[in-house]
Order: C-alpha cells, then sequence, then structure tokens
C-alpha cells in the first residue's frame, strides 16, 4: 500500500517550472517493521538514507529533459539531432514520472 505523496515545485526567477521533488510516506511498511522489532534509530538511519539517495536520483533525472530544451531550442526542427533530443526528453520526462511514483 503506498501513502500520501507530498509534492513540491521549483521555479527560476522567472517564474518558470524547473522541476519537482516528490516523498512519499508508507505507514504501513514503517509500522510492520517497527513490529518485528528494528530499532526506531535504525530504521530513521534508514528511511533517511533512502529518502537521499532518492532524492540525488531524482536530481540527476532533471538534468536530461532541461538539456534535450536547451537543445531543441537551439536547432530547427527540421535538424537531424531534433528528433533525438525529442525521444531524450519524452524518456527522461517519462523516468521522473516513474521517480515521483507517477506511472507505477
Amino acid at each position: 500500500m503506498r501513502g500520501p505523496v507530498d509534492v513540491t515545485a521549483h521555479s527560476d526567477a522567472q517564474g518558470r517550472f524547473v522541476g519537482s521533488r516528490a516523498n512519499t510516506h508508507n505507514a504501513t511498511r514503517v509500522e510492520a517493521t517497527r513490529s518485528r522489532g528494528v530499532p526506531h534509530q535504525t530504521l530513521e538511519a534508514l528511511e533517511r538514507l533512502a529518502g537521499r539517495a532518492a532524492r540525488k536520483f531524482e536530481d540527476l533525472l532533471h538534468v536530461g529533459p532541461g538539456y534535450a530544451e536547451l537543445g531543441m531550442s537551439r536547432l530547427p526542427a527540421s535538424h537531424p539531432v531534433f528528433e533525438y533530443l525529442t525521444q531524450l526528453k519524452a524518456a527522461t520526462t517519462q523516468a521522473l514520472g516513474l521517480a515521483e511514483g507517477r506511472g507505477f
């Protein structure tokens, strides 16, 4: 069972969307682990570590669509590389959706 999701949107100085960060909470899994006798501090440390790893992974995924969009803005749509950039943007955007918990 997946718990609630907190999503924070980030924008640049001009107010344009530049990315988001999502955090999911799975209270059922946490309680089940605690009931098996895993020390509270150990569980909290693992949760923090997993959260940091997930945020780093998501931050890395944000690079793909941004650079693809930048390249697309500098090339005419008729350029042979433009289609590759379009596919790159679509794939990394989809990967971001998976990392944020959408599309499962």
